[in-house]
């Protein structure tokens, strides 16, 4: 089975880091690794709004992502 290419690209970033296996290092290093990792790109979003929903035990924050500015979005 073949990996997805974002999921193989992630991972071969992984391994150019060339960072000692989580077990083999201290917290500290683990947690700077993880900082000078390379970060998945997330979808670009267009617009964010912060809204309430009511629900049966008071109301919930939302906050909706939104893709475009287009009015009839599902």
């Amino acid at each position: 089975m073949t990996l997805d290419a974002d999921v193989a690209a992630a991972l071969e970033a992984l391994l150019a880091l060339d960072a000692p296996a989580l077990s083999q290092g201290t917290v500290a290093e683990a947690r700077a690794n993880y900082d000078a990792a390379p970060k998945p790109r997330g979808d670009d979003v267009s617009r964010v709004e912060d809204l309430v929903v009511p629900g049966p035990a008071g109301d919930v924050p939302v906050r909706v992502y939104a893709a475009s500015d287009a009015e009839n979005l599902p």
